[in-house]
């Protein structure tokens, strides 16, 4: 995935792989990393084992669910947070 991430969303359509959102971040100093949330949106094809980025989501989100309706991906609530401090 090109996108490095956790607490992101999956979805499937038509056998491709959808990664949603999320956040990440680079580790600092003391064992602390700054994690933001995204909006990055990207889809595997198994069938050529690519990657592709896709157009981002209107907002940066963590923590929400998606749901395919009729071929479209809806993310729905969430969390948007923008450089806060995790312990690790």
């Amino acid at each position: 995935m090109p996108t490095s991430r956790q607490e992101f969303q999956t979805e499937v359509i038509d056998g491709k792989i959808y990664a949603i959102g999320g956040y990440s971040g680079p580790l600092g100093t003391n064992n602390i990393s700054r994690v933001g949330s995204l909006s990055v949106v990207e889809v595997y094809d198994p069938t050529t084992d690519q990657w592709k980025t896709l157009a981002s989501m209107s907002a940066t989100r963590c923590f929400f669910q998606t749901e395919v309706v009729d071929g479209k991906i809806y993310a729905i609530g969430g969390l948007e947070r923008k450089g806060w401090r995790v312990s690790r």
